[in-house]
């Protein structure tokens, strides 16, 4: 049995020997040029940008380049998509470019050589497993500068030799407008959206079919406030006198129709500086100006560039009666005034107020009452301001008028920043021999001020004070130069504190507080220098003026 299975074996053998002699010449043997192909190439990683990706892979024996097939198509055909971007690679790494942000692409790619068949293609698979890679968001926006947006208009531009299609205007997650940008659009890069809600944060992103090539986040600037007449300065203006002021006034009466309850904004273009003062008609001398009594008052300073100075050579005089006197978006410079108001002649007024304001320079306070006459503030309200570099007289808010002659009622401090003020000067709030009905305090940011031996709160020494007093999430931060142990807050009532924090170089009692291991360089990124940008472990307590929190 086993003789006749050699005896088989072998002659398969020969049968097989034969059939391929009849096929070739001799000893001259074909392969079937099918199977004779480079390797595929191995190890392929992708690194992903916005518009291009670079591409690294292992070489492979007799290569001569590497074809690189992109597409949004997951490429399971053999030959090469019309649709896809095709690209030719010498050496590992390198970059296939002409992609387009925020978009999903596969790839694969195979060996060349000349004479030789191609390698079989061999497809992009992530560590993840996943078989594509996702580009990043693209940005072709150019910023939007100051001058680029108002409280109603917003103007958007980009770099005009990307394709593009259209542009989607969105308030949350609801499209107020999309717009099909038209050739001439295209050419000049640039669009504006019309008809916009002041105050109020929009996106803006540009697309070029459904690929999205760069997003923008704008908030238009406040509206001028309402009032009986409303006037912008013209181009060109350097003082707002007396006479501007009285003319302005009958307008606003007029269109009122009440000589005792009409009002006036001012609209102080972007970039402009201009002398709020008036002349002395015996002298010709500087003069403050008096507001017309029974007029609300609103100085406004309009969006669209720097932010507009008003420069002070006299104190403001709030003779009279008016229901609110308002500084906004402005800075606000002593020239010579030594105070913004210095009053000692009665006067009645439900609210001053100051938003989005920068003061500076004023010698001696910002803020005095003083004399004998009557004189009742209702509410002085302070917002989102930067004061700094004043105060070597009073105080920041002196109130040292007659006992009761008189009286701020309410003080509101919020989001503010208070530096190098009252150095060599007194308190930052006082209020001599006389009540008030409340003092609240909330996101202060306080550097370097505060010296000569005197208290940050001061009531004086009768037992006066406010029913309510209170501090929260604020930072207290190195006391000027001359500042004592033995002096916080002097007033008759309690301090309520909340959330609040002192460094280990401010030396004024706070009760209340907590204090903060690490002093005001520890803190800040740079106070020297006006930058209170909070850094290190603080950032999570929350404290001091918004504007230096960072946000994540």
């Amino acid at each position: 049995m086993k003789r006749l299975n050699k005896i088989n074996t072998a002659a398969a053998l020969m049968i097989g020997l034969m059939a391929l002699s009849s096929c070739t010449d001799g000893q001259d043997w074909s392969v079937d040029s099918a199977f004779d192909r480079l390797f595929g190439t191995q190890d392929i990683t992708v690194t992903p940008f916005d518009t291009k990706a670079a591409v690294a892979f292992g070489k492979t024996p007799n290569t001569t380049s590497y074809q690189v097939e992109v597409s949004t198509d997951s490429l399971y055909l053999d030959d090469v998509s019309s649709t896809s971007i095709v690209q030719t690679f010498t050496s590992s790494p390198d970059t296939i470019r002409g992609l387009m942000g925020e978009t999903k692409y596969y790839l694969r790619m195979r060996s060349l050589a000349d004479g030789k068949n191609p390698s079989r293609w061999v497809y992009y698979e992530s560590t993840s497993g996943n078989h594509y890679f996702t580009t990043k968001a693209e940005q072709i926006f150019h910023e939007v500068a100051a001058d680029d947006y108002d409280e109603s208009n917003i103007t958007v531009s980009w770099d005009a030799s990307k394709e593009v299609t259209s542009l989607v205007l969105l308030q949350g997650d609801n499209t107020v407008q999309t717009v099909t940008l038209t050739d001439e659009q295209k050419a000049a890069g640039t669009y504006t959206f019309t008809g916009l809600n002041p105050t109020t944060t929009y996106v803006i992103e540009i697309y070029n079919g459904a690929s999205r090539r760069g997003s923008l986040t704008v908030t238009t600037a406040a509206a001028m406030p309402a009032a009986s007449y409303r006037y912008t300065l013209p181009e060109g203006t350097t003082t707002i006198s007396q006479q501007l002021i009285d003319e302005l006034a009958a307008t606003a009466k007029e269109r009122a129709g009440s000589e005792t309850n009409y009002s006036l904004t001012i609209g102080i273009p972007a970039g402009m500086t201009v002398d709020l003062v008036g002349t002395d008609a015996e002298t010709g001398d500087p003069a403050a100006i008096k507001l017309p009594d029974g007029m609300t008052i609103n100085f406004f300073g309009l969006s669209g560039g720097d932010v507009p100075v008003i420069n002070i050579p006299k104190a403001l005089n709030m003779a009279g009666t008016h229901s609110a006197i308002t500084f906004e978006h402005l800075k606000l410079v002593d020239k010579g005034s030594n105070y913004l108001i210095n009053q000692s002649a009665a006067c009645t007024v439900d609210e001053v107020k100051f938003t989005d304001c920068e003061g500076t320079g004023f010698k001696n306070a910002f803020f005095r009452l003083q004399g004998s006459e009557s004189k009742v503030i209702n509410k002085l309200k302070i917002d989102n301001c930067i004061f700094h570099d004043m105060c070597a007289g009073y105080s920041f808010i002196h109130v040292d008028a007659s006992k009761g002659a008189g009286v701020v009622k309410n003080i509101s401090i919020s989001n503010t920043t208070i530096y190098n003020v009252a150095v060599t000067g007194k308190m930052f709030i006082y209020s001599r021999n006389t009540d008030m009905e409340s003092i609240a305090i909330d996101h202060l940011t306080m550097y370097n001020s505060i010296g000569n031996n005197q208290y940050l709160i001061d009531f004086d020494k009768n037992g006066q004070g406010a029913k309510s007093l209170t501090i929260s999430n604020s930072l207290f931060t190195k006391s000027a130069d001359g500042a004592v142990a033995n002096k916080g807050i002097r007033q008759s009532g309690t301090t309520t504190y909340d959330n609040v924090y002192y460094t280990s170089d401010f030396v004024m009692p706070l009760s209340g507080a907590s204090a903060f291991d690490g002093t005001a360089d520890d803190v800040f990124t740079d106070p020297a220098n006006g930058n209170f940008t909070l850094k290190g472990t603080i950032i999570r307590l929350g404290v001091g003026d918004s504007r230096w929190i960072p946000t994540e």
